[in-house]
C-alpha cells in the first residue's frame, strides 16, 4: 500500500470498529491498529475488525484501491470466508464492483458489503 493508501486503509478500519462499538450490539470489538485490542489469527491472518455479536463472531476486512487486486488479499478472504464467522468487506464506493467481482472469482463468500461515501475523509460508510 501506498501512504494514502494505508492512511486511508486506517480510517476506514477505524470508523468501522467504532460504528460497531456504538451499534451496541458487540460485546467484544477489537481492532487492528493501535488503542484498540488486537484481533485473533483467523486462518494465519489477522482481520483489519472482529466483533463477538450475540448471532456469533464477525469478521470485516478492509480494502483501498491499492489493495483490493492483490494475492494477498484473496488469500486473507478465502481463509475469512472458511472461517466459522460472517464475514464483511468494507472498500471506496470506487471499488465496490471490482471487489465483487475479485470475491466471485477467487470463490468467496461476502455476507455483508459496506462501502466508504467519501475516500478523501473516513465516513461510517454505508451497507449494501
Amino acid at each position: 500500500r501506498t501512504k494514502e493508501g494505508q492512511r486511508q486503509h486506517d480510517e476506514m478500519v477505524e470508523a468501522r470498529a467504532r460504528n460497531t462499538v456504538n451499534t451496541g450490539i458487540a460485546s467484544q470489538v477489537t481492532a487492528d491498529l493501535p488503542g484498540w485490542p488486537k484481533p485473533p489469527n483467523v486462518g494465519g491472518y489477522v482481520p483489519d475488525v472482529c466483533a463477538r455479536t450475540p448471532n456469533g463472531w464477525v469478521i470485516t476486512e478492509v480494502e483501498t484501491s491499492d489493495s483490493i487486486d492483490s494475492e494477498h488479499t484473496k488469500l486473507q478472504w478465502q481463509a475469512f470466508d472458511l472461517a466459522r464467522a460472517f464475514f464483511h468487506v468494507k472498500v471506496p464506493r470506487s471499488c465496490l464492483a471490482r471487489a465483487k467481482a475479485n470475491a466471485q472469482r477467487w470463490g468467496v463468500s461476502v455476507d455483508h458489503w459496506y462501502f466508504d461515501l467519501d475516500c478523501r475523509r473516513s465516513s461510517q460508510g454505508a451497507g449494501i
